[in-house]
């Protein structure tokens, strides 16, 4: 009978209805899906035109898989563990008499329920702080969801280990916030509290966790994370300071400030250093010996080298010893912008060998490389050795950062040789006329004769195949000059004159490149050692060309 009477009085009380928040509804066809937050319906089927009612098949994914397949009639619906809803609208199928072509569809929607979602932040007044200094939280929680949180629960937690504490809270409401002191009621005031900071031999980052727990509705478990960063000075602070805007050209200072936040006396050694983007003079090492609660500066000079916006410079350096270890701290990296144009020349030429005669463009490209306009002035002169063809060669124009001028102009030579083609000199004025150069690099331009190139192969060639003919007593060939002329002179008129014109032709130029190539492949040799073996060649030559016709 009791039992009885507990079962009357469960059913007598009412069941908690479930929220529905985010829904997403949409008419699909066979094959398509909608999908909302984790949750992706999709339409497997539809029952034969002829079965009554209709019917729809539908497959409900919670991320990659399948949790339901369900076969509804319209205004059906079901759902799964009270979290996801599907519910049927509408079915409508084809009507074959009007478009045989006609699919049918399903109108669908699908709601989640609602939960609530706590968003956390945690915050200190600063990033950095110096040993035994109060470091300052601000917890802050909100209820951002659309159902109530319950059995609130934040955990603190700190890596490496500073901070182990707990705050709880029986319940938000959707869209309140955790108030800390109910009592002031014109403000709503976050959690405050406060630590010291220790005393670590070298700097330290600490990451401080706050993980809150509690439950929705339905008693159903959820959690949400926050967070924050800062760090603690070792017993050295190092600052690093520099112009945050700097002028490309000029001069500026760096100032590196070394403090001794500890107890003891530091003996120090720092090193500093410059991007490639700067120079120095200074050597940038140093040694001190500070005493606790004291500071050293040291201030030295750089100076730009190129114009750019955000160019970091490297953090100094310092290595400390306590008790026999060695420590080591660094400063921030100062960020500079350099301000100024800078102008990037490049000269060219269209052929760097060419024949007489022949034209030569040549093209000089300038380039605002820099972050300001700039003006800038050049005149181009042409070369002695050079004749002017046609084109500009000077150029006044302001160019604005990353534009580009191009100047053309053609030149050509009517002597041989190899010629030398001067810088450039290109002059510009940045934003406060301060007058700049730049210029481009030389280029060698060569001009040859056709004929003069030839002569030069034939010689050579008679160099590479003449052989080192020698006599039996040692001497050399003779030059056949004379003796071949003479032969010529000598030899019968019928035989110069033969029937055969190309033949005749042929003869003669053997025997004047015999001549020439033996003229110029004796220099530089011993003339005894020449004369017996070029006179020899030259008589038998002469023999052949008088008794040829009778071979």
């Amino acid at each position: 009978m009791i039992r009885y009477i507990l079962c009357l009085l469960l059913l007598t009380i009412p069941a908690a209805a479930v929220e529905w928040g985010d829904t997403a509804k949409a008419d699909l066809h066979w094959g398509e899906k909608l999908r909302l937050e984790d949750y992706t319906l999709e339409v497997a089927d539809f029952t034969p035109e002829k079965k009554t009612p209709p019917q729809v098949m539908l497959n409900l994914f919670e991320d990659k898989d399948r949790i339901a397949t369900r076969a509804l009639e319209a205004g059906e619906e079901f759902t799964i563990d009270d979290k996801v809803r599907v519910q049927v609208m509408e079915i409508e199928r084809g009507d074959w008499l009007e478009d045989e072509n006609r699919e049918p569809s399903v109108a669908v929607r699908i709601q989640t329920r609602t939960i609530p979602e706590l968003y956390i932040y945690l915050i200190t007044d600063k990033d950095t702080y110096e040993p035994d200094q109060d470091v300052k939280f601000q917890l802050g929680v909100e209820n951002r969801g659309l159902a109530k949180a319950e059995d609130i629960k934040i955990e603190l937690s700190s890596d490496p280990t500073l901070i182990d504490s707990e705050y709880t809270k029986s319940s938000l409401a959707p869209g309140e916030i955790w108030d800390d002191k109910p009592a002031t009621k014109e403000e709503i005031d976050p959690i405050e509290f406060k630590l010291k900071a220790p005393s670590p031999p070298e700097p330290i980052d600490f990451k401080v966790t706050a993980h809150a727990c509690y439950l929705d509705s339905e008693g159903d478990p959820l959690e949400s994370w926050g967070g924050t960063l800062f760090s603690v000075f070792g017993p050295l602070k190092i600052d690093k300071y520099a112009e945050e805007n700097q002028k490309l050209g000029e001069k500026s200072y760096v100032h590196v400030t070394l403090r001794n936040c500890g107890k003891t006396i530091l003996k120090i050694e720092l090193k500093d250093s410059t991007c490639r983007n700067f120079e120095t003079d200074s050597s940038l090492k140093w040694n001190f010996e500070i005493l606790p609660g004291k500071a050293e500066t040291v201030s030295y000079q750089i100076e730009p080298k190129d114009p750019g916006d955000g160019q970091i410079l490297p953090s100094a350096e310092a290595t400390y010893q306590i008790d026999r270890k060695t420590y080591k701290a660094t400063s921030s990296s100062p960020v500079i912008d350099v301000l100024g144009p800078q102008v990037e020349a490049k000269k060219s030429a269209s052929s760097k060998v060419v024949e007489l005669g022949e034209t030569v463009v040549m093209t000089l490209e300038l380039k605002n490389t820099g972050n300001q306009r700039t003006r800038i002035t050049l005149n181009e002169e042409i070369p002695s050795w050079a004749e002017f063809l046609e084109g500009k060669t000077t150029i006044s124009q302001v160019l604005l950062p990353e534009e580009v001028a191009i100047l053309e102009y053609s030149i050509t030579s009517w002597k041989s040789g190899k010629f030398e083609v001067p810088p450039t000199n290109i002059y510009y004025l940045d934003s406060e006329g301060t007058l700049c150069t730049t210029d481009t690099s030389r280029l060698k331009i060569t001009f040859k004769d056709a004929t003069e190139e030839e002569k030069e192969t034939a010689l050579e060639k008679a160099e590479d195949n003449s052989g080192a003919a020698m006599n039996s007593d040692g001497s050399g060939v003779t030059k056949p000059e004379d003796k071949c002329a003479d032969e010529v002179e000598k030899k019968p008129k019928d035989i110069v004159g033969s029937e055969d014109p190309e033949f005749k032709d042929k003869i003669e130029v053997a025997i004047k490149d015999m001549i020439k190539n033996g003229t110029e492949s004796a220099k530089g040799i011993s003339e005894a050692r020449n004369m017996f073996v070029w006179g020899l060649l030259a008589v038998i030559l002469t023999i052949y060309l008088i008794f040829s016709r009778y071979l």
